[in-house]
């Protein structure tokens, strides 16, 4: 039985989307770069309520479908290591999230207040530990899933 026969749709439109969402962040990134601010502006708010709906419905189609527990019955990885993993991947996307958020904020503020300093700093600095943070959040999603539907 092949991984797309084991795992549920959702579950892989899921991961597909997380899994390009660095691809779709980082054009966004090079939409700044290359002085256009508003299609950057643009799409990362985009790709923000984007990312929350999907999780969104991520998480009440996994509850629905039984919780973590349930989808970890087919596994052979062993459910200590699943859960600890899991666990710090819920924590980097949600520190990402809350990072996503807090930028969100105090850019609207920045440019409604025209502070062009949180912009030029703080902004790319931030940025950067973002796009690492749902990086690696995204590449930890892909490896549960694998963890999961793939048979070794």
């Amino acid at each position: 039985m092949a991984f797309y026969d084991r795992a549920p749709l959702f579950m892989s439109l899921v991961t597909l989307y997380f899994t390009t969402l660095p691809i779709f962040l980082y054009m966004g990134i090079k939409f700044a770069k290359n002085g256009e601010m508003e299609k950057h502006r643009k799409m990362q708010m985009g790709l923000f309520f984007l990312s929350l709906a999907v999780t969104l419905f991520f998480e009440a189609s996994v509850r629905i479908r039984g919780g973590f527990l349930e989808e970890i019955q087919n596994s052979v990885i062993p459910y200590a290591f699943l859960s600890k993993f899991l666990i710090v991947h819920i924590a980097i996307a949600s520190l990402s999230l809350f990072l996503w958020i807090y930028i969100i904020i105090k850019s609207f503020v920045s440019y409604k207040n025209r502070e062009n300093d949180f912009f030029k700093k703080r902004h790319k600095i931030m940025g950067k530990i973002l796009f690492l943070g749902i990086t690696l959040s995204a590449i930890m999603g892909l490896m549960m899933y694998i963890f999961l539907f793939v048979e070794f």
